[in-house]
């Protein structure tokens, strides 16, 4: 399976870029930084209103077979149609069920680099 375009989100909140910095503080107060990734990351914040369920089991099928955070896949983001490299933040991934028929979905992406 891969992503479907057709499984464009009400919204897409982009957070970026994004560091990763290891702070150690020490007895005497002084500091010491650390850069744990070599470049920035964007983060990418998914929101599904009243998406039908027959498209929800197909997201949720293709998380099972990324096996949630694992696995990499090519992403379009529809707000600026760029391509990114991304997998799922989260191992776990919850629907709400609005009705039998619409499922509320959120979650991240991460880019990958």
């Amino acid at each position: 399976m891969a992503w479907s375009a057709d499984w464009s989100p009400q919204f897409v909140y982009t957070y970026g870029p994004q560091f990763k910095t290891e702070i150690t503080e020490f007895e005497t107060g002084k500091e010491q930084r650390r850069q744990k990734w070599a470049a920035d990351r964007k983060r990418f914040h998914l929101v599904y209103n009243a998406l039908p369920a027959a498209t929800a089991a197909l997201i949720l099928a293709e998380f099972e077979t990324m096996k949630g955070a694992y696995a990499t896949m090519s992403w379009t983001n529809p707000a600026d149609t760029t391509s990114y490299t991304v997998r799922f933040v989260e191992d776990s991934l919850q629907l709400q069920y609005l009705t039998t028929t619409a499922v509320r979905l959120e979650f991240d992406f991460i880019e990958v680099i």
